[in-house]
Order: C-alpha cells, then structure tokens, then sequence
C-alpha cells in the first residue's frame, strides 16, 4: 500500500536569524548597482511553494526609488545613480518593509504547478544606515567683501568677521575652517591673521611694518580659503572655497605740509611792482594725505614780514592766495568684463555758482578697448574628426574652428585695415597625413590611414598673424591654439570582442538565474550590438546533454549570460561553444566561452581588510592579478561581507569566492596550497593589490575562512609551556652550577699543592726567614727537578757489608725443587727449634728472627749500630 502525501502551502517563509537585524551601510552618492547587503528567508514547504520571492517597500520619510532588491537572491542594492542624499534633508538612515513571499510567479522562468493558492507574505523591517561623505563645499553669501580699517589700527583690533556654511550631515564635514593666502602676497603676513576656527580677521603686527594709507598700499586685498575637514579625517576629502577681503584704509591726519626748505624759496619784485601782481615761483606745499580731504587740504598764510637789515616796521606788503584745480579722472571701478569692449561715455563738468546758478558743460565719447598686441584666439581647446580609412578618406574633408583676432574688433566699421589670420598644423605631424587650408582652417587627408597600425592621432592647430614653419614654430599662447584628435574609421566596421575567450564555473549549490558572466564588444562606429549564443557549437560533456539547449540565458543587449538550471550533483565537464556579437548592419564577431562544473575541491577563497564596494569595484583587477601571477586563469564566482565567529556579516572584511582553470581543467585546492606556500609569489600579489588599496590578508582552498575565533585557549596553552620550559632552562642551570663545583673541590683534594712556583706566593722570593722555603730559586728543589740524580735508597744499604739479607737467596726455601715439609710448615726447626734466639748459621750471616716492633720482647732488644 502506497499512500502519496499531496503537499499543500501551509507554512509561511521566515527570515533567518539575524538577518533583519544585521548592520547594513551605503554610502551617500552610491551609484547604481552598488551592493549593500543581502537577505535569506526560508520556506519550510515542499518544492511547489517553498520559492521566496522579495520585495522592499519605503516607509513614510524614506523617499522612493533609492534602493531595490533582487526578487531571487534577495541582493539589496542601490537603484538611483548618486540619488542616496544625507544632506538635504539630514538623514541618517532608510527605513524600509521588506516582503518575503512564496507566491509562484511564471516570470522567473519555473512554471506554477502547485494548486494550492494559498500564499504567505512574511513583513520585516529594515534599516539602512546612511554614511555621509564630504561631497558638498563650504558656500558664503558674497565671494568678495570691502572692509574698512583706521590705518592707525593697533595690533589685536578687528578687520572682518567671515561666516560660511556647509551642507553636509556630519559635523565633520561641515566644520568650515579658515586660512589666509599668504602666497599670493606675502607682506599680508606682517599685517593680517585670521582665526581658524572662527572666521575673525584681525589687525596682527609680526614686524615694524604697520598700515599706512599714505604709504605705498592705502588698501590690501586679502585672498582666504575656506576648507572643510581640514584635517582630512573621515573618508579624506577636503573642499574648499575661496574669499577675497578689500581692506581699505581710512586716513588719519597724521602728516604735516611739507613746505620747500628756506634756501629753496627767493623771489625778485621790483620795487614798481604792482598790486595784485603774482610772484613766482609759487610756493607749494604737499601733504601725504588722503588727497581732496580736509586731511591733506593746505591753508597758506604770512605770519610775518621784516626787514632784514633794519629795524623798522613795514607795512603788509603781500597777500596769500589760494589756488586750487579741480580735475576729473576716468578710472575702471571693476575689472572690464571680456563680452563688453566699447562704452559709450557723456562727461559733464558743473560749478558750484550760485548766480544765476550752476553752470555745466558735457562732453560725449565713444570708449573701445582694443588689445594692439597678441595674437587670434580660439573659443575651443580641444576638438575631435573622423576620417575613414584607406582610399575612401582621401576624400573627406572637416571644417574646423576658426580664431577670432582682438585686435581685429570693430576694424571694418572705423575704416581700418583689419589683421590677416593663418592656420596650420605645428606639432605630431610629422609623417603628414593631415593638411589644414590656411586660411580657411579645413583640414583633409594627405595620405592614406591604416586604423590597424593606429586608431587615432592627436595633432595641435595654431593661429597666428603670419605663416609658420611647422618645423620650428615660435612661442604660442595656449588659447591660439587648441587640439585636435583625429579618429580613424574602420573602412568595414564591425563589432570586436574585449576577450577572446571567456570562462566561469557553476558550483554545485548555485540556483537558477545566476549571473556567471558578462561578454562585451565594442563597435568603432556607436552602433547597437546584439549578442546571441551558437548552440550549434556547443560541446558538453555526456552527462550534460540533458541541459545542452536550456543551461544558459544570455541577455540579447547587457551581454550577460545567466545560468538557467540546478546543477547537479552527477553533472561533470564543461560547457563550451562561441558567442556572436552582431552589429545592426549585420557585421558579426565571436568569442568562445567555457563554463566549468566545479566542487569544493576547486573553489578558492580570498579574504580582503576592505569593503566590500572597494573589492567589488576591483573583480576584473583581482582576477588579472592572480591569473598573471600563478599563470592561471582565474575566475571570480561571488564576492560577499565576510562572517565574524557568530555568523554576522562584517563591513570592514570581504570574501571572495573564485576558481582557477589550468590546460582547459578547474585546478585543484591542492595546487593551489602549493602556489601559496611559495612567499614570493604571495608577496608579489599583495604589492600588486595594493596599488588599488587591496588588502589582501589571506587564500584558503575548500572551505571560507572562519574570521574572529577565540584563540585565548590557544595563547594560555602556549603561555604554560613557555613557563615550563623557562622553569625547567633554571633548574637545569643550577644543577650544572651545583655538580660543577663538587667536582672542582674532589679535583682540588686530589691534587698536590706545588712548591718553588713563584706565582704560588708561597716561597717568598729573596727571603731567608723561618717556615719559609729554602728553595727559592726555580730548578733547586730536586723533587721536581728532573736533571738531578737521586740516590738508590732502596738498593744500597747504610752499611754496604753488614745487610742481614746478604746470602738469604742460597736458603733451601729458595731452591727450585724445595718443597715443603708434610707438617706443612716450613719454619719448623727453624723457628719452634730455636727459642733461645739463635741466629741462622748459613754462610756465616748473623740473619736471625727477631721479635715484632709491638711485642714485649721488642723492648729488650738493643738496638744495632
């Protein structure tokens, strides 16, 4: 009995643990595309509903369109180009409900064959911290002011207070610190400072030099910056602004009239003279002061007249006049805007006449301003053609911009003759392929361009009053000339691959509608590009054949080729066959591409200290790298937030997830272990990573590294043996300590003390005094002095003919056939016989026996001479 249990959608997706609570970061200004973060729900259901679809909705504050979520994988991302804002309006995160459903949608490309319509929305919510960057610059009200100073300013007293705002969120970004140009007038360092923090401007004297409107500078001009992040804390940006400060001083009449000195001063009168007749010269006194002021207007007066050589009273014989002139200046108050070069002016003079009244003239005039030196000026600086090659671009011809003269404005309309411009080419010409009509400024080709040798050339177009030699041109300003880049179209366009082959691998978890890869062309001409895939070209392996026409999807305009099956477990080999990029002409190009079944015998992970916008704007530069370096093809399957020890995604760690292919064959862990045992290899990834600030910490094979593990037990472990170790290095040096000086004391109890060394201290050299040694002189003690002879004590006895051994060896006991008698002793009647003493009657000796030195006869017994 068989009982078929018919699966209905009876459980909800739930999100995994911790997902909704994971800390997810985007920067302000991400663009598009730009991965956040991703989300996991689970189904618990049977395979007809256990397919959670996403989806993310803005709740009421967080503006539409900023974020999206991938439907299948569940991949947050950003969806507006620069669109995230921090700023206007402050904010510092996205709230959002994210949906977790398993509602069956066709559109995925998985038919819905459940019959259950029940469907479960699981809600959640999200946030999403905004990282504010330094992307707005310090703004004030007026790019320039005019302040006013007393030129008698003391040192400390206040010149200007500035004031800027920035839009930024955070307070480091939008702190606006201030800083003086120094550079561009250095005598401002004698005069001005300015507090950084505040803004205020201050009169600050650091020499004798002081301000004086009389002097050569009655104003300065202070040029500031205006920096935000001065520090370049944060993500290092620093914006700034600029400011300029119009410090005019106001007089003091702190000058006197300086009259001629008195010698300098005569005058002849003629004694007729008459009245209200001028002498000459007239006295003239100036004053430093700010002129047509009360300050440095003069008042003449005789004070007293007398008669130099007599004492007499005169009467007043002169009068002082004054003369004062008035005239009118005609000054720029503003620089001359470049779009205006002719004024038309009406001047009128008045005087101050009461009766009738004022009277006035004018004068009207037309004022141009007319450069009469320099020469024609383009409005452009760089400018681009396109030529085809071969034969067909010899018929083309483009016009170029043309110059405009100054010193040609308004010269038809005053009748006057109006300067000549010519054109030519003056530099990166010099195979001449390009010639320029001289006058007209049209260029056209001279020689036949080949876009296979060179695709482009960059030439520079002068102006100038006079034909130049394009061999030696003169000096020219950069506005007379601008440049020109020349493009060379391919006389039969079509589209061009960037690779020639293209590889990827499907891991055996990988779903459905996974990205694997993204071909690319290019098409000298602009035009669109379609790109299909062969299948007539496609070779599998036979476990393959089942999936040969439906493994891929590859999109017609992006070029991304999508897996479009479950890999299986029993799926081995590899996909191959071409792609073809087809242009709307119908010109075609292929690529081959290969797509590998790999485990996790092949997979490859890497782990960066960056994050992971940084690693995943740098995939194509990674693979290079470490294709070049271990001279594999290396190819980049996914780049994730890299775990901690619980689980949770870190911002400041990435993981990458590649393969490597040798000869056509994913290569091994193994293989690749040995490449990373090879440090110089490894160091010359990590050098190379780091041109583009990758960090690369360490590649493992067959299994993601475990990031933040508890090695305390580890450290402990190895600290106790440490201590054991130091303990035991102790012990064992006082053992050798000990041991070495027991031995020291036998050796010395062992050997005898030499005597007559003088280095000894014990024979007192040259002193003849009791206890001392007599031999003094090394070589005189004949113990050790092996030169002398000693005399035989033990041959020779005291007296040569009296030794009670002379004649024992003719003793019968000595005698080779001696033996002993049965009473086995050999003394008998020799020594039990012989008790009155006697002696041995042999050879006529006196040898007798004779009593112990300890016995009581021994003391009886003379002793002989």
């Amino acid at each position: 009995l068989a009982i078929n249990i018919i699966d209905m959608n009876d459980n909800p997706p739930v999100w995994a643990a911790g997902q909704l609570r994971q800390a997810l970061r985007v920067r302000e200004g991400s663009p598009a595309g730009g991965i956040i973060g991703s989300l996991l729900a689970t189904d618990i259901d049977g395979p007809l509903y256990n397919k959670v679809r996403y989806s993310i909705h803005p709740k009421p504050g967080t503006k539409e369109g900023l974020v999206a979520i991938d439907p299948i994988l569940g991949q947050l991302t950003v969806l507006g180009d620069g669109e995230i804002d921090a700023d206007v309006p402050k904010t510092w995160t996205l709230e959002y409900t994210v949906i977790a459903s398993d509602r069956c949608v066709e559109d995925d490309g998985v038919a819905c064959t459940g019959t259950d319509p029940t469907v479960w929305n699981t809600e959640g919510d999200l946030s999403i911290d905004i990282i504010d960057t330094n992307n707005k610059n310090p703004e004030t009200a007026s790019p320039s002011i005019t302040v006013w100073v007393w030129e008698n300013a003391t040192h400390g007293d206040p010149v200007a207070q500035l004031s800027a705002t920035d839009l930024d969120r955070d307070e480091l970004y939008h702190t606006v610190r201030y800083q003086i140009l120094y550079s561009v007038n250095p005598m401002l360092l004698e005069l001005f400072a300015v507090d950084q923090d505040s803004g205020l401007i201050t009169v600050h004297y650091t020499t004798d030099t002081v301000l004086d409107r009389d002097g050569d500078y009655p104003e300065h001009t202070i040029f500031l910056n205006l920096f935000d992040n001065f520090f370049f804390d944060g993500d290092g940006q620093r914006n700034m602004a600029e400011k300029r400060v119009l410090v005019v001083l106001l007089d003091v009449n702190d000058n006197a009239p300086e009259l001629p000195l008195p010698e300098e001063l005569s005058w002849s009168v003629s004694e007729d003279e008459r009245e209200e007749v001028r002498v000459l010269p007239h006295i003239y006194a100036p004053d430093r002061d700010e002129p047509d002021t009360d300050n440095s207007r003069v008042g003449y007066a005789i004070l007293g007249l007398k008669v130099t050589n007599r004492e007499i009273e005169v009467p007043e014989l002169f009068n002082m006049i004054q003369i004062e002139n008035k005239t009118g200046e005609l000054y720029l108050s503003q620089p001359l805007p470049l779009e205006d070069d002719g004024f038309d002016i009406t001047i009128r003079g008045s005087d101050a006449g009461t009766e009738p009244g004022s009277l006035f003239s004018e004068v009207s005039f037309r004022l141009v301003f007319v450069p009469t030196h320099g020469d024609p000026v383009f409005s452009v600086s760089q400018y681009t053609v396109a030529f085809i090659e071969k034969e067909a671009g010899l018929l083309e011809s483009h016009q170029l911009p043309r110059a405009v003269d100054p010193k040609n404005y308004m010269c038809e309309e005053m009748n006057e003759p109006c300067h000549e411009i010519y054109y030519s080419i003056i530099d990166n010409n010099e195979e001449g392929y390009f010639q320029v009509d001289s006058t007209t400024n049209v260029i056209s080709l001279s020689r036949e361009l080949e876009r296979a040798s060179q695709a482009s050339h960059v030439v520079r177009v002068a102006a100038s009053n006079t034909l130049l030699d394009p061999a030696a041109p003169p000096p020219l300003l950069p506005s007379s000339t601008f440049l020109l880049t020349i493009n060379v179209r391919e006389a039969d366009p079509r589209p061009v691959f960037e690779r020639e082959i293209y590889t990827a691998g499907i891991y055996e978890t990988d779903t459905s509608n996974r990205e694997l890869l993204t071909v690319h062309a290019t098409h000298t001409e602009g035009l669109d590009i379609t790109y299909t895939m062969d299948l007539e070209t496609m070779v599998v392996d036979p476990s393959l054949e089942g999936v040969r026409e439906s493994a891929f999807t590859l999109h017609p305009s992006s070029g991304v080729l999508s897996l479009n099956m479950n890999p299986l477990d029993t799926m081995v080999g590899m996909f191959e066959f071409d792609v073809v990029a087809t242009d709307t002409r119908g010109a075609e190009a292929r690529t081959d591409v290969k797509i590998y079944l790999i485990t996790h015998l092949n997979r490859v992970y890497f782990l960066f200290n960056n994050t992971l916008d940084v690693v995943d704007s740098n995939r194509a530069f990674i693979a290079d790298t470490f294709s070049s370096v271990f001279s594999l093809t290396c190819n980049i399957d996914a780049v994730l937030r890299a775990p901690d020890s619980s689980g949770a995604a870190r911002d400041d760690r990435t993981e990458v997830r590649a393969h490597f292919i040798r000869d056509h064959v994913p290569a091994t862990t193994e293989e690749i272990e040995q490449l990373r045992s090879n440090t110089i290899l490894l160091r010359a990834i990590q050098e190379t990573l780091l041109t583009r600030e990758l960090h690369l910490e360490d590649f493992v094979g067959g299994s993601s590294p475990e990031l933040g593990v508890d090695n305390s037990l580890t450290i402990y472990v190895l600290g106790a043996l440490a201590a054991l170790l130091g303990f035991l290095c102790v012990l064992l040096l006082i053992t050798f300590i000990v041991r070495t000086r027991a031995l020291n004391r036998r050796l010395e109890a062992l050997s005898m003390t030499k005597y007559g060394s003088v280095d000894s201290g014990l024979n007192r050299v040259g002193l003849a005094a009791p206890g001392t040694n007599k031999h003094a002189v090394e070589g005189s003690n004949p113990i050790w002095n092996e030169t002398i002879k000693a005399p035989d004590f033990d041959a020779i006895s005291d007296v040569s003919n009296d030794s009670d051994l002379i004649g024992i060896e003719d003793l019968p006991q000595f005698r080779n056939d001696y033996f002993p008698p049965a009473d086995d002793s050999s003394l008998r009647g020799i020594v039990l016989d012989n008790q009155n003493n006697d002696t041995v009657a042999t050879h006529g000796n006196n040898f007798k026996f004779n009593a112990s030195p300890f016995s009581p006869e021994f003391g009886n017994i003379p002793i002989r001479r």
